[in-house]
């Protein structure tokens, strides 16, 4: 009898120890899933409450995208800055338990219906942002290297403006190797930009290079629909 009353009481301790750490283990789970999510939450409250008194059409935006490939999004914050455009202002990533701002290298950004956000086609850590302003269209892939995003490889063309007479696009790359060609003469009046773009690691390229290697770093990504900023207020997804 006494045998029978000893193994009940060690059936129930052995229940009562699987139950408590089934219990500890959820919940330690539960915790780490959404701390990500609690801190962002809190960034984007921040945000909000810092811009809540902007006109609706200068409401910023932001977007989560896991860029550096493991399995936790970075937060990325976007301003709008002139002519309903919108450029990175900050972005955050996640890890030993809170939230790291980034440094941004590079600046990138576009009209909001214009932005795009992918992952790479080969699923490698990086992003593909695409975008486009007043004058110019840009295809841009961003990565993150230690504490800080820049962009590895641009495709921007930049439309010059008609009411001066003009109906050309030039064609500019950065981050491959390509065969830049010379600022036409009659477009004297752009060296100023064109040396900027040059000292910021552009080369003005053909249409003819632009397009054949800008199909080959992004292919049919530049057909596919991506994700989009959205408001601060829109959390649905965090």
């Amino acid at each position: 009898m006494r045998k029978i009353i000893l193994q009940i009481f060690l059936t129930i301790i052995s229940l009562s120890f699987v139950s408590c750490s089934s219990e500890k283990n959820e919940a330690t789970y539960f915790d780490y899933t959404n701390a990500w999510q609690d801190a962002y939450s809190a960034l984007l409250s921040k945000y909000y409450n810092a811009t809540t008194h902007l006109p609706a059409e200068e409401s910023w935006l932001f977007t989560l995208h896991d860029i550096n490939g493991d399995g936790v999004p970075e937060l990325f914050i976007w301003e709008p800055v002139v002519s309903f455009f919108f450029a990175i202002h900050s972005a955050y990533t996640f890890f030993d338990g809170e939230a790291h701002q980034l440094e941004i290298a590079d600046s990138f950004g576009g009209n909001p219906s214009s932005l795009s956000i992918f992952s790479r086609p080969d699923n490698t850590p990086g992003m593909i942002v695409n975008g486009h302003g007043e004058l110019f269209w840009r295809h841009m892939l961003i990565s993150m290297k230690g504490n800080s995003l820049a962009i590895d490889v641009c495709f921007t063309g930049s439309v010059l403006p008609r009411d001066r007479g003009y109906d050309d696009v030039l064609y500019y790359i950065k981050g491959l190797d390509v065969v830049p060609v010379e600022l036409p003469d009659f477009l004297y009046w752009l060296i100023e930009e064109h040396e900027r773009m040059t000292s910021e690691g552009y080369a003005l390229v053909s249409q003819e290079e632009f397009f054949r290697l800008r199909d080959i770093v992004f292919g049919s990504m530049l057909e596919a629909d991506g994700s989009r900023p959205r408001p601060l207020t829109d959390r649905s997804q965090i």
